[in-house]
């Protein structure tokens, strides 16, 4: 099967052929769904890395826009996860005071590193989260630069020879109608 290309990254054609060992990003399927009415964990952006795609180095990049809103009041928690197969890295867990809304676009970097996974850390200034540290910091120094609460992380022990989900997730602490996270849109990346 012949690959597709737009803006250099694959867009349809054969995995192993796509593979990012080929110089060339991969996108994956994506599925989107809503949090909203319950208080399960919801992958509300997650893609399938096909076995053997995610070279030793190489990075995923999950994307997307997500809009959330608690118009019930009170003060229930949210709280949002990378991951991986049935293994996870807790991104923030925090109470959601208030009916405010909020739209916002989404961006997480995943590097692959052995059997890990590093999620990239951040900090917030001026109100904006802004990425700090790249994944692969971590592999560098030996240990792990984001348990001073910058909400990046290693995902370890995992296996890259059969399929992977992987997913952002969203919790609330409590159901409600009125209260909802939900994806927009997303898209994952190899590179």
């Amino acid at each position: 099967m012949a690959r597709k290309i737009l803006n250099g990254l694959v867009i349809s054609g054969n995995s192993s052929a796509a593979s990012p060992h080929a110089g060339v990003g991969l996108v994956l399927p994506v599925t989107v769904r809503n949090c909203s009415n319950t208080a399960s964990e919801v992958s509300v952006i997650e893609a399938t890395i096909p076995a053997n795609t995610l070279a030793d180095g190489h990075y995923i990049e999950l994307r997307g826009r997500v809009e959330w809103r608690n118009l019930d009041g009170g003060s229930p928690t949210l709280t949002t996860k990378i991951k991986a197969g049935s293994s996870y890295h807790t991104l923030g867990s925090a109470t959601i005071g208030g009916t405010g809304y909020t739209r916002v676009p989404y961006r997480v970097l995943i590097s692959r590193r052995g059997s890990s996974l590093w999620v990239a850390g951040w900090d917030y200034a001026y109100g904006m989260a802004a990425e700090w540290h790249p994944a692969a910091l971590n592999e560098i120094i030996g240990a792990d630069i984001y348990a001073s609460g910058k909400k990046g992380g290693e995902i370890a022990s995992l296996t890259f020879s059969s399929d992977l989900t992987i997913a952002l997730t969203a919790q609330w602490s409590a159901a409600s109608a009125n209260r909802y996270y939900n994806a927009l849109d997303g898209e994952v990346l190899l590179r």
